[in-house]
């Protein structure tokens, strides 16, 4: 190789690079050099967001269950998790009272200025007519005033309540609080011979309660509430009619 092809060698690569430098400039609504004025160059394609993903593409958008770097627990909205039921709960109360009271009065004037002889003859005198068949009264001045009074009061009470509800069901998270806890809902229906038992909850839990397992206790639900009821024929033959509750409700006696 001549002198004149090693520089027209080195010419070519320093063209090279200069190019490859000047494709790092914005070139987007630029005029093409040589080119008519009309030729541009297009606008870069945006790729949607993965919120934006049309259904039916292969990728759904973030869950926990596509990340490869953390364990598959409930932690976005739409997640799902299981709630352990483990409510059990007993009160007791019990309260005695027992008051009691008793006086006891009596007045009696033996002496009175000497009046005591005249009233001693008359109640002498009215007590033999009273043996007589009479009606008379006389003053004893032994047994002026007696009275008695007694008042007792005996009251107890005790009340009683102990409550049970154990099971399973799936909940979905409904939103993410700017704590990172998660408010979840869930709501379970079982139908047997024409009967609907229905389960709804309620609540907050926080991410770490979480097991790895993706189950949470019930106990670790903040705002809880736990409905469990019937629909059906036994539900309805274990309610009051209308008309009998309406009499308990307003029956004054």
């Amino acid at each position: 190789m001549n002198r004149t092809s090693r520089y027209q060698g080195l010419i070519s690569l320093l063209l090279m690079t200069t190019v490859g430098c000047a494709g790092n400039l914005p070139l987007v609504g630029r005029t093409l050099p040589g080119a008519p004025d009309a030729a541009v160059l297009p606008a870069p394609t945006v790729l949607p967001s993965p919120s934006e993903t049309a259904k039916g593409s292969l990728w759904q958008g973030e869950s926990a269950y596509n990340n490869f770097f953390v364990d598959n627990k409930a932690r976005m909205v739409d997640d799902i998790v299981t709630i352990e039921i483990v409510e059990s709960s007993t009160a007791s109360k019990k309260a005695t009272t027992k008051l009691g009271r008793s006086s006891q009065i009596s007045a009696a004037a033996p002496h009175l200025f000497g009046l005591e002889t005249k009233l001693d003859a008359k109640l002498s005198q009215a007590e033999a007519d009273n043996a007589a068949g009479g009606t008379r009264a006389a003053i004893d001045l032994a047994n002026i005033l007696s009275a008695t009074t007694q008042n007792d009061f005996d009251g107890s009470g005790v009340t009683t309540r102990t409550g049970e509800l154990s099971g399973k069901m799936t909940a979905m998270v409904t939103d993410v609080l700017p704590n990172g806890n998660l408010r979840i809902e869930g709501r379970r229906v079982v139908t047997v011979n024409g009967e609907e038992q229905i389960m709804i909850l309620t609540g907050i839990i926080r991410p770490e309660d979480i097991s790895s397992q993706n189950i949470v206790l019930s106990t670790y639900i903040a705002d809880a509430a736990i409905s469990y009821y019937g629909m059906g024929v036994v539900a309805e033959k274990q309610t009051p009619g209308w008309l009998a509750r309406k009499f308990d409700r307003y029956w004054p006696f």
